[in-house]
């Protein structure tokens, strides 16, 4: 492991286990500070940092951003009782997911950062949240058949009338019936029992790995929720959820990280003698912190992620390399009816929408087309097949 994500690493523990802090500075402070940005910790970790180690311009960086993720954390706290309110008043059952919960685990809920505010409800009362959020000035921006993109005073919200995307048949089964698994904790306000919350964060960081990239953060937050509800979990009703979703392998790989990267012990039922390899564990690490939050670390190619199963055979590689391209100009028809709403009326005007799609592509949003294009270019076979082998380690 390189000195600065030692370094980062270090400071990480400390935050998060009150120790003391090291004492050397970064190697290479502006690569440092990248790195810390890039996995989601740079708010975080500023308050240990050692102002005579930085120059004035990093330091302040790193003030900025802690800063940033006050104010991020006040917003955001602000929009959560808004649509708390508004969903209760209405009757609409709903469950927040991920950032929103995990932020409370963590020692000050600043320190866990995110982007968008997502929750999940009811299939069939979307269009019935689609209208209230609208009345009060939430706007949409997009419907997939994901989730409804809101924005409102530069807050970002996802509502998802479901939990699984359909990316691996492997994890096809395991969150179909999300509201089976919920109990109502503030009048129409749910919250996922603990095993199958902890099942939910699991899948969503196998998607996160299959589809962008991962950063440090996100190993991070399944440490502190086994840290939080280790004690609540059923551990032979959540063992069956691991070997159902095939997931016992990964599930001890994110434990055995958080042992020795953040000092988050576990019991020994989930993790017994397990251990990864001195090799395995620092390809492991590097691929994670490389890759950054959502994959946008500096140079780290996304679409390396997205071609993981594909073959060895060279020719299949570039079969695979269209397949993505085609799936990205031509989304399923279930995406497109979200788009384009038309659709459901209307089905046959399916062909006349992807003309419209591309149109809107290769017009309207040129440039980043053209960069994410290039970037599906520029995946080289050997980085594929080793990353396709680390994944295979990790279990997924």
């Amino acid at each position: 492991m390189q000195e600065d994500l030692k370094l980062l690493v270090a400071l990480t523990d400390a935050v998060m286990n009150e120790n003391e802090p090291p004492e050397k500075g970064p190697v290479d402070e502006k690569a440092f500070f990248r790195l810390a940005r890039e996995n989601g910790l740079s708010g975080m970790v500023y308050p240990l940092l050692a102002k005579d180690d930085f120059s004035q311009a990093v330091y302040e960086a790193f003030k900025k951003d802690h800063l940033a993720y006050h104010a991020a954390d006040i917003r955001q706290q602000k929009h959560v009782m808004e649509l708390q309110g508004l969903l209760n008043k209405a009757g609409i059952d709903h469950v927040f997911l991920k950032g929103t919960y995990l932020k409370t685990l963590y020692p000050k809920p600043y320190m866990r950062a995110m982007g968008d505010i997502d929750l999940l409800v009811r299939k069939e009362t979307i269009e019935d949240v689609r209208i209230l959020l609208q009345e009060h000035g939430y706007r949409l921006e997009s419907k997939s058949a994901q989730h409804d993109f809101y924005i409102k005073e530069q807050e970002f919200v996802e509502v998802h009338p479901t939990l699984y995307k359909a990316f691996s048949k492997r994890y096809e089964n395991i969150l179909q019936n999300p509201w089976e698994e919920a109990e109502a904790v503030i009048e129409h306000t749910h919250r996922f029992r603990p095993e199958f919350h902890l099942l939910y964060l699991l899948f969503h960081l196998v998607k996160h790995f299959h589809s962008s990239g991962v950063g440090l953060r996100s190993i991070l937050d399944i440490g502190v929720f086994m840290r939080h509800h280790e004690i609540d979990l059923d551990k032979k009703r959540f063992e069956n959820f691991l070997q159902e979703g095939n997931l016992t392998r990964f599930f001890q790989n994110m434990l055995y990280l958080n042992r020795m990267l953040f000092g988050i012990e576990t019991s020994e039922q989930f993790l017994a003698d397990y251990t990864m390899s001195e090799e395995l564990f620092a390809k492991t690490v590097t691929f994670i912190a490389t890759s950054g939050i959502h994959g946008q670390g500096e140079g780290f190619n996304r679409f390396l992620t997205k071609q993981i199963r594909s073959t060895k055979d060279q020719r299949l590689q570039k079969q695979n390399k269209l397949r993505v391209l085609l799936s990205i100009l031509f989304p399923a028809k279930a995406s497109m009816k979200t788009m384009y709403p038309v659709l459901e009326k209307h089905p046959y005007l399916l062909p006349f929408t992807y003309v419209a799609r591309v149109f809107r592509l290769a017009i309207r949003k040129r440039k980043r087309s053209f960069a994410k294009f290039k970037e599906l270019r520029n995946v080289e076979s050997h980085s594929v097949e080793e990353a396709k082998a680390l994944y295979e380690e990790l279990g997924l």
